[in-house]
């Protein structure tokens, strides 16, 4: 409903580019600037301008559209309860409610307003060899989630085998980086963040180790 909206602030065309760039119109694949070029009888280059334009129209809208402020306020408060970051998955099912999968329209609605419309607000967390896809508010420092994940994987090596729940994060919360910068985060919070975590997984039963 929120990118709806905000697609009925832009012209024909540029609905058009938008929506079959970021896969809003259903797609679930987006689509590449020459293939949107071809069938607009644009070149790539005009394609991107007139996507780089739309976006920037569509982020400083002034006064803020109450659909969007309020899409703002929820994704706001739904990373302040998990501590300030979300992987992918969990980020849009939570803010979605729902229990399908996240990769649909709804899915990409959701990552345009957060990758494009509120690039300011939340920070892009991208896949690497350490980290799944997520955000992050501005507060939470990358530095913090390392420092958090090298304080859980200290935990397992000492344990030597995968971990129960409630006795991981205790171990956590023991840490000296449980005792400083951790001091303020409980479980439901820590568990959060080490879903962005490649290295730490836990099994079947709940129990935490190293991937």
């Amino acid at each position: 409903i929120v990118v709806h909206d905000l697609l009925q602030r832009l012209t024909e065309k540029e609905r058009t580019v938008i929506a079959r760039r970021f896969g809003l119109d259903g797609g679930v694949e987006q689509e590449t600037l020459e293939a949107i070029g071809k069938t607009l009888s644009l070149t790539r280059e005009r394609v991107r301008q007139i996507e780089r334009g739309a976006v920037k129209k569509l982020a400083s809208l002034h006064p803020v559209p109450p659909l969007l402020a309020h899409a703002d306020r929820v994704l706001d408060d739904v990373l302040r309860e998990h501590g300030g970051a979300m992987e992918r998955e969990d980020l849009l099912k939570t803010v979605l409610a729902t229990s399908e999968s996240t990769h649909g329209k709804e899915g990409a609605a959701m990552e345009f307003l957060l990758d494009q419309i509120f690039v300011n607000r939340f920070f892009a967390i991208d896949e690497n060899e350490q980290y799944t896809r997520g955000w992050r508010l501005p507060s939470l420092q990358l530095s913090t989630l390392t420092a958090l994940c090298h304080a859980a994987l200290e935990a397992i090596d000492v344990a030597q085998k995968p971990i129960p729940d409630e006795q991981f994060f205790q171990s956590i919360h023991a840490s000296a980086w449980g005792q400083g910068d951790g001091m303020s985060l409980d479980d439901i919070m820590l568990r959060a963040l080490m879903r962005l975590s490649k290295e730490i997984r836990a099994n079947a039963v709940g129990a935490w180790g190293r991937a």
